[in-house]
Parts: C-alpha cells; structure tokens; sequence
C-alpha cells in the first residue's frame, strides 16, 4: 500500500508492507497529474515499513495513464529512505527511472532526509560528491557530505 501525504512545501510517500509494481506506477501518476506537484520543492520516499518492492523491470511493465504529467521544478529534491540497505538501493533505482527528479539522494533514517530536502540547492561546482538523479555523481557542497 502507498499513501500520500501533501505538506504545504512537500510530500511525503509511505510505502507500507509488499508495494506491487502497479501500485508503485499508479502513485506515480497520481503525483505527476496533481497540480500541485510542480510546486513541491521535495519528496520524501519512505520505505521504513515496505517489505518487498519490484524490481525496475517490473515497474517499466505496468502500463502507465497517458495523461499530462507536471515535471517536478528545477530545485525539487527525492529522498529515499530506509533502513535496508537492498531496499534502499531498490528504491533508489525506481526513483531515477519514474520521477526524474533534478536530485535524489538515499538515507537510512528519516530525519536526516529532512534536513537535506529542506536544505539548500547544492552547488554542483563544489568538490565533494552527491548522486544526481539522471547525472550519476554530480559535485556538492561539502555540507552534504555528512548525510550520505
């Protein structure tokens, strides 16, 4: 099961025990036709209570809605999180193929996920390294690295 939760400058995605392929496209989509998703400056993705999530694969096989989908704006921020290393890692993967979101890092524990979508935009001129969704390893501020 996935519930959304609208906060005033986010959301927040729970995923709750077995979530199937098709509840994973179907939350997709439900995000991207909300007008308010183009709005949000963050997602927070939390997995601490899934147990199971497809594989990509599985995913990319679900027919999607065809409806007009917002793209998230340019400074909105996806965090994973989860305790689960493997699920971690799953879910990082659905993220950069669903919602191509201008940045996505992965936590394993909540608060910290809040602190970085509240944060601001990192500078990709910096030298330390953050994971970009779509660009592999971007560089960042070197506050951002405490939290990976």
């Amino acid at each position: 099961m996935i519930e959304h939760v609208w906060l005033e400058h986010g959301i927040v995605r729970w995923h709750i025990g077995a979530v199937s392929a098709q509840q994973y496209q179907f939350s997709n989509a439900e995000l991207r036709e909300d007008s308010r998703f183009g709005t949000v400056h963050y997602l927070i993705d939390d997995f601490l209570d899934c147990t199971a999530l497809p594989e990509i694969e599985l995913v990319a096989s679900v027919p999607v809605r065809c409806a007009y989908w917002v793209l998230p704006n340019a400074e909105f921020r996806q965090a994973i999180v989860s305790s689960s290393a493997a699920l971690r890692e799953r879910a990082y993967r659905l993220a950069l193929f669903s919602l191509s979101s201008p940045a996505t890092m992965k936590f394993s524990d909540m608060a910290k996920a809040r602190e970085w979508v509240k944060g601001d935009m990192p500078d990709r001129a910096s030298a330390t390294t953050l994971q970009w969704a779509g660009a592999g390893i971007a560089a960042a501020p070197a506050a951002y690295a405490r939290v990976r």
